[in-house]
């Protein structure tokens, strides 16, 4: 069998979790996968019979909050990332000799590695993909939902380091192309290669209702819906309350949940509200600073996302690509407060479809949660949309995404075998 090398990025959970169901299907089938991300999430894959490694020689990038709100910072981020890593990858690679890569769409590594070492590249995506087509759209980015994330996440010194990264970025990727001894074509060609492969495997775990213009987007482009693996959280839960009492899941994912005004707005808004709260706040967030907690309200470190939403009809979340699917796995509507631009762009389209509303953060108090909530609960046509989307998310997912990953490789060896043979 096959020995494949799935390149993901440190501390991003929302990139990580939905790895989780591919890499198992791959060993199941008898796949042998090495994992790289970040030494937090390396018993997850040990688990799985993974074997798990780090950038941690090389770089010390964490997708920490700060960072992973404003883009530019994370574009500088994993540009120097790449630098730092590229020829210590490349020799761990020559002694592993794997057959193929998996590498998540923010980790640019992995294609140049592919190339360098003449074996199959296959992308992974846990978002929407931003085309030039959405970009001639403005009704894709020209709302206030995603223009005020501009002022609230886009720190002044990243761009200053933005724009030192262009002045020498042309020279930089030049040399990093020269460094793996790969045949350069000219510095924007090069790019294309790398974050732009559309006669390459590109896995979607997301549903193309989500995706605009996702007919065009060429067959070797398959969303394949959310990945969830029955087995991922091992934590029971059992609901809080009477069995016919909503219950209203509030969680701001695993990055940017360190919002103790959030969670005190929440507090008020549903205290002794007909209705039980779950609410995750983060292992960082110490809950005795939230002050007084009402009976019905129930807040933890952390839970069991997916058991929890089998029992939710309303979830609060930050929008994260990775929450959306799963929440409408299960067809639950979403009130989503976005905390970057990409969710505030996931949100609205949610939006857009009818499973869910967009709030920005500085719209949020307890009056404006409570009447949101209460009027999302009393329209069912959220819990219908939510519904139907729910069908296209569940597509298959990971078992659906290792399928189309062997078959390609082994597509490729027949081909290979018969260009031998002639």
């Amino acid at each position: 069998m096959g020995k494949a090398v799935f390149f993901n990025l440190p501390g991003a959970t929302g990139h990580i979790n939905p790895a989780l169901g591919i890499v198992s299907e791959l060993i199941r089938q008898g796949e042998s996968v090495i994992f790289y991300a970040d030494p937090g999430s390396a018993a997850k894959f040990t688990a799985l019979g993974a074997t798990p490694r780090d950038y941690r020689r090389w770089s010390d990038y964490d997708h920490d909050p700060e960072t992973a709100a404003d883009l530019i910072a994370v574009g500088v981020a994993l540009f120097e990332m790449t630098e730092q890593c590229l020829l210590g990858l490349l020799q761990e690679l020559e002694a592993e000799q794997p057959d193929y890569i998996i590498y998540d769409s923010c980790a640019p590594w992995g294609p140049l590695l592919a190339d360098r070492l003449g074996i199959p590249a296959i992308k992974f995506v846990t978002h929407v993909l931003w085309t030039s087509r959405m970009t001639l759209d403005p009704r894709h980015w020209m709302n206030l939902d995603m223009l005020s994330m501009v002022l609230r996440n886009y720190r002044f010194e990243s761009r200053i380091r933005g724009m030192k990264l262009a002045v020498g970025a042309r020279r930089r990727f030049r040399d990093l192309i020269a460094s793996l001894g790969l045949p350069s074509r000219g510095v924007i060609r090069d790019a294309m290669q790398v974050f732009r492969r559309p006669d390459k495997l590109t896995i979607c775990v997301t549903s193309a209702h989500y995706q605009p213009f996702s007919e065009r987007m060429g067959s070797n482009t398959h969303f394949v819906g959310a990945s969830v693996p029955d087995n991922r959280d091992s934590l029971a839960f059992q609901k809080p309350g009477s069995a016919d009492q909503p219950l209203i899941y509030i969680s701001l994912g695993s990055v940017h949940n360190q919002k103790l005004d959030f969670y005190r707005d929440c507090l008020t808004a549903f205290a002794d509200a007909p209705y039980q709260i779950v609410m995750s706040v983060g292992k960082q967030t110490d809950i005795d600073d939230l002050g007084a907690i009402p009976q019905n309200i129930h807040v933890y470190p952390w839970v069991p996302q997916l058991k929890v939403l089998q029992h939710t009809d309303l979830f609060i979340s930050h929008g994260g690509m990775n929450s959306i699917n799963e929440s409408l796995y299960f067809n639950v509507p979403l009130l989503m407060v976005p905390q970057q631009i990409e969710q505030a762009y996931s949100a609205r389209r949610i939006q857009q479809l009818g499973a869910g509303r967009c709030l920005r953060p500085g719209k949020v108090s307890p009056q404006r949660l409570q009447s949101m909530v209460e009027s999302m609960l009393a329209a069912p046509a959220y819990q219908t949309n939510a519904a139907a989307l729910g069908e296209s998310v569940r597509a298959g997912g990971h078992q659906r995404a290792a399928q189309l990953i062997l078959d390609h490789i082994h597509g490729r060896a027949q081909t290979n075998a018969r260009e031998m043979a002639a």
